[in-house]
């Protein structure tokens, strides 16, 4: 019979932590290990997908790589949920720059520029 167990999404937690440090060390080195980074921020993904920040992070990586289409879409789904957005939204911008795609990286722009001055007259 199946038991629930209090401390496993404590536990899940932990492990996302420790791939994602992992993960940055490995995007973030002198000479970067995108390959390793990729797969592992995939699997923090994989395992949280509603988590905003994780996906912020694929995103990031796939960037890195060149991939900018998919890198979008991670960056779209950030969006969703993630803390700073701004942040996330010149990364995207920046993604549609790549993709040759002005019109809308203007216009994220163009929201960037708006969310700046708001939290300046706050």
């Amino acid at each position: 019979m199946f038991q629930h167990n209090p401390n496993y999404p404590k536990r899940r937690a932990a492990q996302c932590k420790r791939i994602a440090r992992a993960f940055g060390q490995l995007a973030n080195a002198e000479e970067p290990q995108l390959d390793k980074a990729l797969e592992l921020a995939r699997k923090v993904v994989a395992r949280n997908p509603s988590n905003a920040s994780y996906r912020d992070t694929l995103g990031t990586v796939l960037m890195k790589t060149g991939d900018f289409r998919g890198a979008s879409l991670e960056f779209e789904k950030a969006m969703r949920g993630v803390k700073d957005p701004v942040a996330v939204r010149k990364k995207l911008a920046q993604c549609f720059q790549n993709l040759g795609m002005e019109e809308m990286a203007e216009q994220h722009l163009l929201m960037i520029k708006k969310a700046e001055q708001e939290s300046r007259n706050e």
